[in-house]
Order: structure tokens, then sequence, then C-alpha cells
């Protein structure tokens, strides 16, 4: 499966900011349906912690991509992209 790396879930907030809240992997095809990996998700905190009430919950799974982002220099650049920050 070449043609598919990244599947990403955008949603809307109500006041109409809109996020990233998932990202997955596709990693290859089962009968009629894609196979997908997540990779990180936008998650609500526990009560109390402060915080904008969301993080970046990353999975403990490598992307199949992974070797590409090596190979290109991109690794440092691709785990930044999981930094909370507020909807603007």
């Amino acid at each position: 499966m070449s043609a598919l790396d990244l599947v990403v879930h955008l949603e809307r907030h109500r006041d109409g900011c809109q996020r990233v809240v998932q990202v997955c992997d596709g990693i290859g095809i089962e009968g009629d349906a894609i196979a997908l990996n997540e990779i990180v998700r936008w998650e609500p905190t526990p009560a109390g912690e402060g915080g904008h009430g969301r993080q970046w919950q990353l999975q403990p799974v490598q992307p199949s991509f992974q070797a590409r982002l090596a190979d290109s220099g991109l690794e440092r650049a691709w785990a930044g992209l999981f930094v909370a920050e507020a909807c603007t």
C-alpha cells in the first residue's frame, strides 16, 4: 500500500476553531477495508490538571514511514508536530 501514508482527522470546535484530533498510519488492506494504526490522538486531560483541557496522546506504535522520516532528516520535525497549543 504505497499511495496512503496518513489519515488525518480534523474536528471543528464550537468556537469555529479547527484542530487535528487524530493521525493514523495506513498499513495495508484487509478485505475491503484499509487497515490503520493510530499514531497520535488529541485527548481530554483529566479534570484538575489545567492546561487546555486536552493533550496529545502518543501511541507506542512507530509509523510505517519512520525510516523515510529518518532518511530525510525529518524525525525531529515530526516529533515537534505534537506539542499542545491553544486554538487561535
